[in-house]
């Protein structure tokens, strides 16, 4: 059986405010973790320089995601990683 288009409407905004109050919530409560401040680095460095030595553990699709906002703007820019590493 379906529900009515206003019910349908109705109990979609209800998720997504549902949706926005935990996100919401867990802004103020979770916290980012020790590594992932290198991905927004690691991951324009990936798509401007094609260079994986600063993050290989992880595959780069997420890392080169995040990073890709950036790269369209170019309004960022990480110096070179030092001989050796």
């Amino acid at each position: 059986m379906r529900l009515p288009r206003a019910a349908e409407a109705a109990v979609a905004l209800g998720l997504l405010a549902a949706m926005g109050l935990l996100l919401d919530l867990g802004r103020d409560t979770d916290g980012m973790t020790n590594d992932e401040v290198i991905y927004l680095p690691a991951g324009y460095r990936h798509l401007t320089a094609s260079d994986y030595r600063a993050n290989p553990t992880t595959p780069p699709l997420a890392k080169m995601m995040i990073a890709s906002g950036i790269v369209a703007g170019n309004g960022f820019s990480i110096p070179p990683l030092a001989p050796g590493m």
